[in-house]
């Protein structure tokens, strides 16, 4: 069939446009619990039940040899977890430095410390925590301002109220702080609800997983094959790539095989369940 009568399902993972055609699809559904198989190979991310159907779920950025969401999604909130912690070593050894009439050598500036660095470069397309984020602006530079501010009551000889200053802080805007990385891991947990495609061929069923459907539409007849770069097993997945009739760019294009038999159809599976 002709690509520009046939249509395809595009959607994304990572930064990158995919692509496969409508009549292998069956459906398209938020991922649900995932149940991890021990001994799976690497890419199947597990099985899931749909519509009381258990299928093997592949985790198409695994098979193309990209990081998977989960792993970047909980690699962020550990981020969080330890940039949180940071502020309350910060405040805690600020306080430390006055109660021993010792220099405070941690940073001032809210651009210089970790969290202040990963803020200013951090981008991201979720509209709910690019808002959250903005959130962080004001309590991050007056936490930093403390620093500053206690420097210098310390230099006039105001131990007390410098003392004071930071329980104040610590009290109200540290733990404004605190709720603003829960609420952002919160947010990033949220966002990891992907989409699962689930696939009908060779006589089977089962699911993919992606970051997200952008389309269903038609793309350019005009096909190109892959160099055969990178590991085999991506290059085995992608069958070239078209260019996009109604929007900039390229898409690739995918031939998802499904798992192998004995994932797909052994013992520990039963692909058919009543409906609970």
């Amino acid at each position: 069939m002709n690509s520009t009568e046939q249509l395809w399902v595009v959607f994304s993972l990572g930064t990158g446009l995919y692509a496969i055609p409508t009549t292998e699809v069956g459906a398209l559904v938020r991922c649900g619990e995932v149940t991890p198989v021990p001994g799976a190979q690497s890419d199947i991310r597990g099985v899931v039940n749909q519509r009381g159907r258990v299928l093997p779920l592949i985790d198409l950025r695994v098979r193309l040899g990209l990081k998977s969401h989960h792993t970047e999604t909980e690699e962020l909130i550990e981020t969080l977890r330890q940039r949180e912690q940071d502020h309350k070593n910060w405040i805690n050894e600020l306080e430390a430095s006055v109660r021993e009439s010792r220099e405070f050598k941690l940073t001032t500036n809210p651009h210089q410390c970790a969290f202040g660095r990963w803020y200013d470069a951090f981008r991201t397309d979720n509209l709910m925590l690019a808002s959250l984020l903005k959130r962080f602006d004001e309590p991050h530079k007056a936490i930093h301002a403390l620093g500053e501010r206690v420097i210098s009551m310390v230099k006039k000889g105001d131990v007390s109220g410098a003392q004071e200053c930071i329980a104040h802080t610590r009290n109200t805007t540290l733990g404004v702080l605190i709720a603003l990385f829960a609420q952002a891991r919160d947010a990033m947990r949220e966002s990891e609800r992907e989409i699962a495609i689930v696939m009908h061929k060779r006589n089977s069923v089962f699911a993919v997983v992606v970051d997200a459907i952008e389309s269903v539409e038609r793309l350019s007849s005009d096909i190109q094959q892959i160099p055969a770069i990178g590991g085999a097993e991506a290059v085995s997945s992608v069958a070239g790539f078209a260019r996009r009739l109604k929007h900039e760019g390229l898409v690739l294009l995918l031939d998802v095989q499904p798992p192998e038999d004995g994932l797909e159809r052994g013992e520990f599976v039963e692909q058919e369940l009543l409906a609970s």
